[in-house]
């Protein structure tokens, strides 16, 4: 007991000394093409007090992860590598936070087994190290599920449950598909009888933070959706399926010259978004078989054990941080095809004696189901990541306590 948390620790300054090797070595390079996006919203949102471009708003991304990277030009100035570095400090906090819903759900061996393997796991530094919505992610729903677990309990506390709708919240407007989730636990919380205190507490600030992005979004480019790109990405990803596995370029590319593209490029943004996906809708009631296959196509890419090697990783082709990228597939194949199937024993395992593996797994569901209707790669499943480590590490520690029985 005196020993766990002492290895944890080590482990998890180990994690933060390569992922702050990681960030010096980035620098100020954008490396990867989305994290460009992110941090001009966010030196726009500095230099003109808008989320947008210059002074007119927009909602092509939610706020969070735009506002920290501000908030790291506030106290850092402008310095990547130094908004970096709070990268990896979020990561080890969320390896910290994994730690203790583990020990908390299934005791202090599958937390310091979850906790230290999240510290060091070699995606969770890389993600650390870049300016995008992956790490804001996974600590704010560690921690939110954390919470929600501690609320839920007998001896659970009201204010508990308020930070688990507040950090719901802020995960939903740091990707909004999260929103769905929070309705199902909602719902969930509801039908297992969840004290009154509790359902307030965890509803309120999850749903009224996204309410507000919604009416500023409605005032200021009338439009009541929480983004204004989620159109434009069901297009692209169902309608040109094929052309978008080989790059989204080139799915851009046979966009542009779709019979409907000149119509909508002349209406207004949140228009346009919405008349994307009314042909993404109409696409899929003309084609039914061929969605469904690129829906079985899609959940094989987001559970595959390692990337393809004929996709490009960040700004330079072919790479992994500017090296080979086989580094990129055996670190992968070194590391995914356990986890996931640890995980799945795991979850069979949680199920079968009826441990607290609920959420986890309806986290991991809720991921899997939107990624498989709309749009896949390895790389969106980051964010369930901990959740399979979690649960991989139970199935470890509970064949680790069977032996140790019957030794």
């Amino acid at each position: 007991m005196t020993r766990a948390p002492k290895l944890l620790l080590v482990l998890m300054g180990l994690g933060l000394a390569l992922r702050w090797g990681l960030a010096l070595k980035l620098q100020e390079k954008d490396y990867q093409p989305d994290e460009g996006v992110y941090i001009t919203i966010a030196r726009n949102f500095r230099d003109y007090g808008v989320l947008g471009d210059k002074l007119t708003p927009n909602a092509d991304k939610p706020p969070v992860t735009a506002a920290a990277i501000r908030t790291c030009f506030a106290l850092f100035g402008d310095r990547l590598w130094a908004a970096r570095m709070v990268w990896g400090i979020m990561g080890v906090a969320a390896a910290w936070g994994l730690y203790l819903y583990a020990s908390l759900l299934f005791g202090r061996t599958a937390g310091l087994l979850a906790g230290g393997f999240a510290a060091i796991y070699p995606f969770f530094i890389y993600w650390s190290s870049i300016l995008m919505s992956e790490m804001p992610a996974i600590f704010l729903v560690v921690f939110a599920l954390l919470y929600t677990e501690k609320a839920r309990r007998p001896e659970g506390k009201t204010w508990e449950a308020w930070l688990a709708g507040l950090l719901w919240g802020l995960a939903t407007l740091n990707r909004t598909q999260t929103l769905g989730f929070v309705l199902v636990m909602l719902v969930w919380a509801a039908l297992f009888k969840a004290k009154k205190s509790v359902l307030l507490g965890l509803a309120l600030p999850a749903l009224l933070l996204p309410s507000l992005w919604l009416v500023r979004n409605g005032l200021s480019l009338d439009t009541w959706t929480l983004d204004t790109h989620s159109g434009y990405t069901a297009v692209i990803r169902v309608m040109f399926y094929d052309e978008d596995n080989i790059d989204t370029g080139v799915a851009d590319a046979a966009l542009q010259k779709a019979p409907f593209y000149a119509e909508a490029m002349a209406l207004p943004p949140a228009e346009r978004d919405r008349f994307f996906f009314k042909q993404a809708v109409d696409y899929i009631k003309a084609n039914p078989l061929r969605y469904a296959k690129n829906c079985a196509g899609n959940f094989l890419q987001f559970w595959r054990f390692y990337p393809r090697p004929d996709k490009s990783v960040g700004v330079t082709p072919g790479s992994f941080l500017h090296s080979d990228r086989r580094y990129f597939i055996w670190l992968s194949l070194l590391t995914e095809p356990a986890l996931i199937l640890l995980g799945l024993a795991g979850l069979i395992l949680g199920i079968k004696e009826r441990a607290p593996v609920a959420l986890p797994i309806l986290w991991i569901l809720a991921n899997t189901a939107v990624h498989t209707l709309v749009i896949s790669q390895m790389r969106y499943r980051i964010p369930v990541m901990p959740m399979v480590i979690l649960l991989a590490a139970y199935a470890v520690a509970r064949k680790a306590g069977q032996m140790r029985e019957s030794a």
